[in-house]
This record gives C-alpha cells, structure tokens and sequence, in this order.
C-alpha cells in the first residue's frame, strides 16, 4: 500500500472522539456500528489527516532529502482548510453555495482536536488555528500556526474564489449521498477522458444499467440508454450515488477514499455489483477504501464478494460507544470477519 494509506490513526477531541486510537487497516475497509456512533465523524477524521499526508507527499517541493521543509506553508495550510470546507459541505443537505453565503465562511473550531496517521503525520486544531507537523526520521518538521478565520486572505484564496462568485470546492474522494454535485461529477469525467479511461465507466454502467454512455452535453451529466440521452438527474438518487462511487474509485489512482452510507439509496440487488467494482478498481488502481454501512445486508454482501474474489486485503471494523462515553474500535481481520459472517454472529454492533 502507498506510504500514505492509512494503518493506523489517533483521534483526539474530535466531535465524538475523545482519545482513540486503532491499527491494521488493509486496502478496503468496511466500518460499521449502532446508530451515532460515530461513523462518519470517524471518515472525517481520517480524511482531514491522510488528506494533508497525501497532498504533502504528491507535492514536487518535497524531498527525501529535506522531508516537508521546503513546502510552501501559506499552501499546506490552505490545503488543509479546504478539508475542513468539504466536511462542512458534506454535512449540509443544501447546495455548497447556500451553505456558504449562510455561514459566510465560517467553519467550526475545536479545542485541542489531533490527528496522527501512522506515527508520522499530524494535525492540531486547538481554538482557531491549524498546527500540522511532519515526522521525518528522528526529527519532526512543523509549520506555522495558522488562524482558520484568516483562510481567506491566504495567497491560494484565489483557487477557490471567483469574482463576484462563491468559491467552488472539487470534491473527488469524500463521497456521501448529499453530496454528489455536479461540479464534482464533471471534473471527474473530463479527468477519466484526459487519462483516457472513460471506457472503465461505460463497461461498468452498461453491465450494470444498461448505460451506454456518460458524457457532459449543454452542461449536464447525460446518461445514454436504449441509444437516447438523459439527464442524470431523471435518474433514481441510488444511480447517482452508484455512479459517483465508481467515478471516486477510477479518479483515485494510488488514493484514498471515503464511502459514507455506502449503500444509500441502492437497491440490496446491486450490492454485490457494487462490492464487486470497489474490490476490483481498488485493487487495479490501488485505492483504498473506507465505507461505512447499518445494513446488515451490505455488510453480508462485503462479505460474499471479498470470498469470492479471494480477497485478503479487507477488513471489518466495529465502533462500540463504551460506558464511560469512549469509542472503540474492534478491527476484524479477513478471516476472522468471514468466520464470524459464516457463523451468522452479529457484526453491526454490540
């Protein structure tokens, strides 16, 4: 696995999180409990640090020689608070650009929240402001201590803002059922046409759909079927929500991604279709997956298409809010969680 997927990750003061910490992730990784126990406060947190690790080590100023130093800090900053923008807009139901003009930019704060992924990646949020570090052989690298209510006189501010314009956050690998816009939706098919793997797509859909084609015309999301065009928005919620998990995936070469309510508006026939997609693309690609899941369902289906495909690099994970209020995580290993699924023990949630 590339040296910033997640294998283990430490969570402190974070929504739900108090002092957490669990190890032994593998490339895809189903994560499920009780209701509000904090699955997708779990996603965050693992998206905001391996975000910053991933952007780190793509960027062309870092070196093995010099580790982070010679990173733009005004950049790592703002990469990490474009994070913090898409948790924000994955917890509306609105538009990102209401969303926006209502809280007119303001993000929550944390007190003394932190983040560590794999012992060498960090993050602190205490108050308002942003410490990231970086931990290179024996000694660490920090940055500056940023205020996230100065993000938007950052030099990179301009990225995001246009003129008499709200800002617009691409958004390719957090994927929650709210949050499937079309902007997302059409930078990652101009992307698959640029690598030229527009044809994985189409495979995909027709297998599964019927759909011979997707493609951006008079500027929206167009499915072809029955050799007609429709809007994707003529389509079932389930469908989108589908075509944004494969689009994720084949965006997402050497990545990480994060499924929220995998199965979401899926109909329980296509679970195994859709299990069968992550499983292979993240393997092809390798991506790897968090996804987070109620149905007892989804999680059997996870179960039979991981066998089948003789699959050992997956894991089930279980969060359990414990008496004193702490969350655990128990992290089941391929063949104990097949075991446990044959048995028919319960694995949702103690």
């Amino acid at each position: 696995m590339s040296e910033h997927f997640i294998k283990t990750i430490e969570i402190e003061n974070f929504k739900c999180f108090k002092n957490f910490k669990a190890k032994g992730f593998q490339r895809v990784n189903l994560v499920g409990g009780k209701n509000n126990v904090g699955k997708t406060a779990f996603l965050e947190s693992c998206y905001i640090i391996s975000n910053y690790a991933s952007r780190l080590l793509s960027s062309n100023k870092f070196t093995r020689n010099f580790g982070a130093s010679r990173i733009d800090k005004e950049w790592q900053f703002f990469e990490i608070i474009k994070t913090l923008i898409t948790i924000q807009q994955n917890r509306e139901s609105v538009e990102f650009y209401t969303a926006w003009i209502k809280s007119e930019t303001k993000l929550p704060t944390y007190k003394e929240a932190m983040f560590v992924l794999n012992d060498r990646f960090k993050i602190t949020l205490d108050e308002d402001s942003i410490l990231p570090e970086y931990k290179y052989n024996n000694w660490s690298y920090y940055s500056n201590n940023n205020k996230i209510s100065s993000f938007h006189e950052n030099k990179y501010f301009h990225t995001i803002y246009q003129k008499n314009n709200p800002p617009l956050i691409i958004n390719t690998n957090f994927i929650t059922p709210c949050n499937s816009d079309n902007f997302s939706l059409k930078d990652m098919i101009d992307t698959l046409k640029l690598d030229d793997k527009h044809g994985i797509i189409i495979k995909i859909l027709d297998k599964t759909f019927g759909v011979t084609d997707i493609d951006i015309i008079k500027n929206k999301m167009m499915l072809k079927q029955d050799g007609k065009y429709y809007s994707l928005n003529e389509y079932g919620d389930g469908i989108k929500h589908f075509i944004s998990i494969v689009l994720a995936l084949s965006v997402n070469e050497g990545n990480v991604i994060y499924l929220d309510e995998v199965e979401n508006g899926i109909h329980y026939t296509l679970f195994d279709d859709l299990w069968k997609v992550i499983l292979e693309i993240s393997r092809e690609l390798n991506v790897q997956v968090f996804a987070t899941t109620h149905s007892k369902e989804c999680i059997k289906s996870f179960s039979r298409v991981a066998q089948n495909l003789q699959e050992s690099e997956v894991t089930f994970t279980q969060l359990k809010r414990m008496e004193d209020d702490s969350i655990k995580a128990g992290i089941y290993e391929s063949d104990v969680f097949f075991n446990a699924i044959k048995q028919e023990h319960e694995v949702r949630g103690w």
